[in-house]
């Protein structure tokens, strides 16, 4: 997994990334990917990014799925480093189930002001996520 380091968000900047992972056999027909603040609070608090996507693309190469995620930071976000804390997938007839948890390699800063692996869930194998730079 892969996130931008360099380059702090503010609010209402959009954010793009790319999931890969390997679930061999599964079927699911969403995905969402939660990024909280590291030092306190979550979705409560104004402390959460989420990223989503409905449709994955199947990757041709293997049996890897690649997903394009967007989400916005939110106006009321507030300033410091988010980790990635779940990536869930939607499996009809099932709900919602978490794949990943604390994946710390995925990394945002967020400003609002001027200027190790994942533990693995359900057999899941996550390939990477990419934020992109717009």
């Amino acid at each position: 997994m892969r996130a931008l380091r360099d380059e702090p968000r503010v609010p209402g900047d959009e954010i793009r990334a790319t999931l890969r992972f390997r679930w061999p056999g599964k079927h699911f027909d969403a995905v969402s990917v939660e990024v909280h603040r590291t030092s306190f609070g979550g979705p409560a608090f104004g402390d959460c990014l989420l990223l989503r996507a409905r449709d994955p693309e199947p990757v041709l190469e293997g049996p890897s799925v690649s997903v394009d995620l967007v989400g916005t930071v939110p106006d009321r976000v507030r300033s410091g480093t988010y980790v990635c804390r779940y990536v869930r997938c939607h499996v009809p007839g099932r709900g919602w189930v978490i794949l990943f948890e604390v994946v710390r390699d995925v990394i945002l800063r967020v400003r609002t002001g001027p200027s190790v692996r994942p533990a693995e869930r359900e057999g899941a194998e996550i390939l990477g996520l990419e934020v992109c730079r717009w």
